[in-house]
């Protein structure tokens, strides 16, 4: 999602000096794919071709957060660089609303990017009412951009995810309705559409767009072959990335591709992330369950992961994955209240719409 933000508002501005500096241009687009594969190193090389020209403009607060996030990912988790990543992009938003006289497409984006980031920042850490609150200033700016779609086809990465969440979050999340009914309608099908389109027609977005529909298609359709197309593609760009990582090996799992489960499974083994460590710890159980018949080594793993402290965001579904793994090998046995008992707590954290119907079943 960050990376979209900061490279969309790169392209949208035809009167940006920013868009007309190409140098400084190239220089950034390297940047951004050295830090969305993790090699911070050289996207530092990268960015100090940029930072005497740049270092106060909103491009460069942006980047900044950017590269914040990702290398301190899950960044809610150090509270000294939360605290950063929170301030480049307020000085993003002020620095921003200085250009509006002279640049004010270009200025707005860069507002609007910031404002949708703080909001995603705030559902994170459970602040529901306030990051629709906050994402209500990026909607105010993000309504006039709609009708751009046409001439710039990055428009419909942002137009797809507004169509398809706007509908979607309030069903997940109520407490928020009283606050979106002032939003204009969404449409999922037509968001996801948009987003197949933003796949293939748009530059900058690619990436988000990618990890977007493949988040969809296997939290909310369960259409699995999708996933796993869009997953490849995404892989074999970023495979470094320990979230790209866990999506490629997910995708692969749930669709049955035998051929890259394993693969993808060692990749991830590598990765010293806390987020790459748990899912690796669920999925490999997974795959010993559901590929290698080998319960008792699956109940174990997935038994340690019920116990294991994990990231709120990345972790949670991961989790659920392991309850629902114990109470299918518990009513396998014959010990029904145990499965029970674990396809409750499975409830209590699933958003997979996959998951849910399996523990359900068993409560049955």
């Amino acid at each position: 999602m960050i990376k979209f933000w900061f490279l969309f508002f790169i392209s949208l501005s035809t009167q940006a000096q920013f868009l007309a500096d190409t140098k400084a241009k190239e220089s950034t687009t390297k940047a951004l794919d050295y830090i969305y594969n993790f090699e911070f190193e050289k996207a530092n090389q990268q960015l100090q071709l940029i930072q005497p020209k740049y270092e106060k403009h909103p491009v460069w607060y942006l980047i900044s957060a950017l590269k914040v996030y990702y290398e301190f990912m899950p960044v809610e988790k150090n509270t000294v660089q939360l605290a950063k990543y929170k301030s480049y992009l307020n000085l993003c938003i002020n620095s921003a609303r200085k250009l509006k006289s002279t640049y004010n497409k270009e200025a707005s984006y860069y507002i609007m990017a910031a404002h949708g980031l703080i909001a995603l920042q705030k559902n994170i850490g459970g602040e529901n009412l306030e990051a629709a609150l906050e994402a209500k200033k990026a909607y105010d700016v993000f309504s006039e951009s709609k009708k751009y779609k046409a001439e710039i086809p990055e428009f419909y990465f942002s137009s797809g995810l507004y169509n398809f969440y706007r509908v979607q979050f309030p069903e997940n999340h109520p407490s928020v309705k009283p606050i979106v009914m002032f939003f204009d309608g969404g449409d999922k099908e037509k968001g996801i559409q948009e987003l197949e389109i933003a796949t293939k027609n748009t530059v900058f977005s690619k990436y988000e767009a990618t990890l977007y529909l493949i988040n969809i298609y296997i939290k909310y359709r369960s259409d699995f072959k999708k996933a796993h197309k869009h997953a490849l593609t995404l892989y074999a760009k970023a495979p470094n990335n320990p979230l790209v990582n866990i999506k490629a090996l997910e995708a692969a799992l749930y669709s049955e591709d035998v051929e890259t489960i394993e693969p993808l499974l060692n990749a991830l083994a590598t990765k010293n992330s806390e987020i790459a460590k748990y899912a690796h710890q669920v999925l490999n159980a997974f795959y010993l369950h559901n590929f290698k018949g080998k319960e008792a080594e699956a109940l174990n793993l997935y038994a340690k992961a019920t116990k294991m402290e994990t990231d709120k965001r990345f972790g949670k579904e991961y989790k659920a994955m392991a309850y629902l793994g114990m109470a299918e090998i518990f009513l396998k046995n014959k010990q029904n209240a145990k499965a029970k008992l674990m396809a409750k707590e499975c409830l209590k954290l699933a958003e997979y719409q996959w998951v849910i119907k399996k523990a359900n079943v068993i409560l049955k």
